[in-house]
């Protein structure tokens, strides 16, 4: 076993297996489980790879190796010690590493991770705007980067360019350390001034960025030593194992090469020498902009030469491609082939920009590009390109239909699944269409992207409905609502009618009413229903009354995605939060099945495998250079970060050579997802820095001028099954809450969880009563408790079934009640609202558990539950504001966790 290995493997050609194959030759070696730690780069990736090697070790025991058995359940064995198996992620190995030494770096040792970093930048620039006021030097420079906004945008809201500015600045300041020179020309004094209050606010408040934990280590870590921070580890690693290392960024390769270099120095406390393990493709190097390199992948073995035997190095390159068939393993091997590169590169090249001067970079990257089929898959594979002239936008719907062709020939006559099909993008944006299209068609879809489901017709409808039932004077909403495709089907009006009362004199709901007894009918009983139950019953309610799923059957699957939206919500949440929640983060789109189209962008897309990859609109995105600032670190001692405005020629032609390399990339990314077939839509347009013009080139040199392009033939297979896990709901009474237990929701391909809704209406029960209960005094209490638990048992009846055995009784009141905690808030004889609506400015509407009026006013908010969150505050402080601005008097807020027993005032 060589102690320094590198293994170059491209895409199919086994990268994990080779980590998994190491680990387990280093447990057989003898080398104790707790001296290796093996790094990915995603939550996913060290989760499969924990499962394959326990499942390797669990074989090998099974086969009577006793050896193996005792490592896996001996009394030292990984089963009683799991945490010691060390599989982490980079960020999670680094962030241990960070709390470990928290306290000599200064800061907490559990440290805030605040996630709103634009936030939190946007309140520093505040600050700093208002510090320079007075400072003309500063000025200046804040009206000369102004003038330059307003020479390259036509940006309306310079303000927000500020933000811009300056987080693309801190992302790549991150990138190289402290050690860079900083040429920001009229920004520099103004960028300096904000990172420095900013620092000081993370200090004295607390918290870091996320994106702060690996500059962080790296500055502890270079002025450390290696067995001190072991120490502080409490753990010390001697045999390092680095998945995907073409993702590992400089920093995090500092932080780690001083751990690597100790290892390498010394032996085990078994007597085993170190060793230093890595896998990766360089041809899959997508994220230069977080401050991965290609570089290292081949840079890091001068770093050892001379620091362990040159017998000890060993380096691999696997050209057996175990995933794709072999028309696509020869397709990519041709147009990714160096002369083709290089053909490329000639022909986007010009006088003023020659990018076929740096060539070099190309070659480094796809020196090994070259594989062969798995000898199992030695024929057949599809690949189909389709070439569409004109501009993206007016090309949409030829594009959309022929992606409809294809999803019914794949379906139809082809017997495929829909959990077969990827579609894969190089932009959000087209993900969002992709998806939207689809859910339209009724095709059920999965993606790991943040699809929103706000434009589905039958979203779109319900939201608008919630928004009347929450202020009945949201003229906006109600006539939005009115007008959408869904509302005259579901209440059946006829919609010449809905156009006559539109352009009429009188317009308000009540008018309405008159027109719609259906409509009046129904939202009086949910407005009625709204002050009982969460958003989530209500939904449930709404299927139930109108039969979505019997009569919009397509339709009906965009429900089930705003439901599972609503039922993962941390908080039994009001209808009011539930509508402003769903208008800043609209609920994704998740399949009710696993046998769901795939809808992902190809960075999302790496590391996956699909049967067949359909890519509709990625050939349309230009290989712009977009950043705002760019770093040079080709002179890697003397690295420089550049206001794109302030670089020379030089510099910004190294970068976008760079950029298109990085592009070409996220091409091969794309093209080796597939196993079995392609299909590609081509643009044919002038710019030839886009994947259309590098693959249509190609193309055209190889078959000539067509509309279409096809390799190889489309086969037949058999239909995969895949587990039905459906979200279907038995009713036998309009809420039928018994039965609305243990719902299974698809949370990700990965996993699934059985959500349990007890709590949810345990804790709607619980504020039922309360909001029944007023003033108490030791003579009325035993009477008004369960006067007022009646009460609430009658209005629960009234919309649903009571669970006499499951509900808290009236004992759990009367002695909660009498309480410390809680007495002075029912023991009084002031006047008290509970349930109490107001309105703000803006017209938004509130619901307040329990108002006491007095000298002072107690505004008072309940929660169930053991945990506590950070906008349990801000909402309680978002009352006060709209009380203090309705009474214009003396107020406080509480905020009561009942069943943790703790008051907070606010």
């Amino acid at each position: 076993m060589k102690r320094f290995t590198r293994i170059e493997s491209s895409a199919g050609g086994g990268k994990t297996s080779e980590i998994v194959k190491r680990y387990i030759e280093l447990i057989k070696k003898g080398i104790k489980f707790d001296r290796i730690l093996a790094i990915t780069f995603t939550n996913k990736a060290s989760e499969e790879m924990k499962r394959r090697i326990l499942k390797n070790l669990k074989e090998l025991a099974l086969s009577d190796d006793a050896f193996i058995f005792k490592v896996l359940d001996g009394k030292e064995g990984i089963i009683d010690n799991f945490s010691d198996f060390s599989l982490k992620t980079i960020d999670a190995f680094l962030f241990s590493l960070l709390k470990s030494c928290a306290l000599d770096l200064k800061i907490p040792p559990e440290p805030e991770i605040e996630e709103k970093e634009r936030e939190k930048i946007k309140m520093i620039i505040d600050e700093v705007l208002a510090q320079v006021a007075n400072d003309s030097f500063l000025k200046n420079k804040i009206l000369n980067f102004l003038n330059f906004i307003s020479s390259i945008s036509q940006s309306l809201n310079p303000y927000e360019n500020f933000i811009d500015y300056f987080s693309s600045f801190l992302d790549k300041e991150r990138i190289l350390g402290e050690n860079y020179e900083f040429l920001g020309g009229n920004l520099k004094d103004f960028f300096l001034l904000i990172k420095k209050n900013l620092e000081e606010k993370k200090k004295k408040e607390g918290f870091i960025f996320l994106s702060d934990i690996s500059i962080l280590v790296f500055n502890y870590v270079k002025n450390s030593d290696v067995p001190y921070l072991f120490f502080k580890l409490g753990e010390k690693f001697y045999h390092f194992l680095v998945d995907e290392f073409q993702d590992t960024s400089i920093i995090q390769w500092k932080s780690l090469k001083p751990l690597v270099e100790n290892a390498l120095s010394g032996m085990d406390p078994e007597g085993n020498k170190g060793t230093f393990f890595y896998v990766g493709d360089p041809k899959q190097s997508i994220y230069r902009w977080r401050g991965t390199r290609w570089e290292l992948f081949d840079d890091i073995i001068k770093e050892f030469e001379g620091k362990i035997e040159e017998k000890d190095f060993e380096f691999i390159y696997k050209d057996i491609n175990k995933r794709s068939l072999k028309n696509i393993v020869d397709f990519v091997n041709d147009i990714f082939d160096i002369e083709n590169l290089k053909n490329y590169f000639a022909k986007i090249s010009d006088k003023k920009k020659n990018y076929i001067k740096y060539f070099f970079e190309v070659e480094r990257v796809y020196k090994n590009v070259k594989q062969k089929p798995d000898n199992n898959k030695n024929s057949g594979g599809y690949i189909e390109f389709k070439v569409i002239k004109g501009s993206k936008n007016k090309s949409e719907d030829e594009i959309l239909f022929y992606l409809k062709e294809i999803i019914d020939d794949l379906l139809k006559n082809r017997k495929r699944s829909y959990g077969d099909i990827a579609i894969l993008e190089r932009q959000n944006s087209d993900c969002q269409k992709i998806v939207n299209f689809l859910l339209g068609e009724g095709y059920p879809v999965y993606t790991s992207y943040d699809v929103s489901i706000e434009n589905l017709p039958l979203i779109r409808t319900i939201i608008y409905f919630f928004k009347i039932l929450v202020n009945e004077n949201d003229r906006n909403s109600f006539f939005n609502l009115i007008q959408t495709e869904f509302f005259s089907k579901i209440f059946e009006v006829d919609e010449k009618i809905i156009k006559k009362f539109l352009l009429s004199d009188k317009r308000d709901l009540e008018e309405f009413f008159k027109i719609s007894p259906l409509f009046e009918k129904t939202y009086k009983y949910f407005k009625d229903l709204s002050k009982i139950y969460s958003p989530y019953y209500l939904l449930l309610e709404f299927d139930y009354v109108f039969k979505i799923s019997e009569k919009f059957s397509k339709e009906y699957l965009h429900l089930l995605s705003l439901l599972k939206g609503t039922c993962e919500e941390l908080e039994n949440i009001s209808i009011y939060e539930f509508v402003k929640k769903f208008e800043k983060f609209p609920y994704l789109f998740s399949p009710s099945s696993k046998d769901a189209i795939n809808v992902l962008t190809i960075h999302k897309a790496k590391g996956l495998e699909f049967n067949i990859v359909i890519s509709l609109f990625s050939s349309f995105f230009e290989f712009e250079e977009r950043d705002k600032f760019i770093i040079y670190d080709k002179d890697i001692e003397n690295p420089r970060i550049y206001l794109k405005k302030e670089c020379d020629d030089e510099t910004k032609l190294y970068n976008e050579t760079l950029n298109i390399i990085q592009e070409l990339n996220l091409l091969y990314v794309a093209l080796t997802r597939a196993k079995e077939e392609i299909y590609f839509v081509i643009c044919d347009n002038n710019n030839k820095k886009n994947y259309g013009h590098f693959i249509l080139d190609f193309l055209k040199r190889n078959f000539g001028e067509r509309k279409f392009y096809k390799i190889g033939e489309k086969v037949e297979v058999e239909r995969k099954s895949y587990e039905k896990e459906e979200l279907i709901f038995y009713r036998r009474n309009p809420i039928s809450i018994k039965e609305l237990k243990n719902k299974l929701f698809v949370r990700s391909e990965f996993e699934s969880e059985i959500l349990n809704h007890d709590e949810l209406l345990r804790g709607e029960w619980i504020h039922l009563v309360l909001s029944n209960i007023k003033n108490l005094n030791e003579l009325n209490f035993d009477k008004e408790i369960e006067k007022s638990f009646e009460r609430a048992k009658s209005i629960w009846k009234r919309y649903g079934s009571f669970d006499e055995i499951s509900f808290e009784k009236v004992i759990y009141f009367k002695t909660k009640i009498k309480k410390e905690f809680l007495r002075e808030f029912f023991f009084t004889d002031k006047k008290i609202r509970t349930e109490f609506e107001v309105v703000n400015e803006r017209g938004e509407v509130y619901r307040i558990d329990r108002i006491v009026f007095g000298d002072t006013i107690k505004v008072i908010e309940f929660k169930t539950g053991n945990e506590k969150y950070n906008f349990h505050f801000l909402q309680v402080k978002n009352y006060l504001n709209i009380i203090k601005k309705i009474f214009g008097e003396k107020v406080r807020g509480y905020l009561i966790y009942l069943d943790r027993e703790e008051v907070y005032e606010i």
